[in-house]
């Protein structure tokens, strides 16, 4: 629900263009197209001179947020911190989810990859409304651009270029993409070159 309902609120307070914002990585796959892995993280691609906007909605979008949450549980308290590295290119947000009357804590990271305006433009991306095989996304109203399975890919072809060390879940979704579309085009080469553009790779 938590998940759903940050996408809510930022579709709700910015106006998400393709070639501003597009929805990415295991949580798209799972919300935008029912993917079994639910991933923990929610990931944007985004565009430069977009950032600025995103950063200055986000005291607006945890208001949202908490406002939606409270309406399904008036115990619900909200929190979202700035957890950006100075100079960095990955914006970082830590939405803190807690109960007034629960121990602990529910963390979800929201992060968005600043991309140079044109990166964005040359992507394959569809407007979708996330939501799961539960319904946690009822309450999204808007939708929201979300890359295509076809450039995800590509995109997590991406990923075994520019991360050091393997991850279980980069194969479970190059697999599962494999099983859904099919991927024996010439295509698919210009797509994962476009997408390590936007990267640095751990060859650097």
């Amino acid at each position: 629900m938590g998940h759903a309902a940050f996408i809510e609120a930022l579709s709700t307070n910015l106006t998400v263009a393709p070639e501003k914002l597009a929805f990415h990585g295991g949580m798209s796959l799972h919300l935008s197209w029912r993917s079994p892995r639910i991933s923990e993280n929610l990931d944007f691609l985004l565009s430069r001179d977009f950032a600025s906007s995103v950063s200055q909605a986000m005291p607006k979008i945890r208001r949202r947020l908490e406002a939606t949450m409270s309406a399904v549980d008036p115990g619900l308290k909200i929190g979202i911190a700035d957890k950006t590295r100075k100079g960095s290119r990955l914006l970082d947000y830590m939405v803190a989810i807690s109960h007034r009357e629960h121990i602990g804590v529910t963390n979800i990271k929201a992060s968005f990859w600043q991309v140079k305006p044109d990166y964005l433009k040359s992507i394959e991306t569809a407007f979708v409304v996330p939501t799961s095989a539960a319904d946690v996304g009822s309450m999204i109203r808007q939708p929201i651009p979300a890359i295509t399975l076809q450039a995800a890919f590509g995109d997590k072809l991406t990923a075994f270029a520019s991360r050091a060390h393997l991850k279980w879940c980069d194969l479970f979704d190059l697999w599962w993409i494999g099983q859904t579309i099919n991927l024996a085009s010439p295509e698919a080469t210009d797509r994962f070159l476009h997408h390590v553009a936007g990267y640095r790779t751990i060859e650097g």
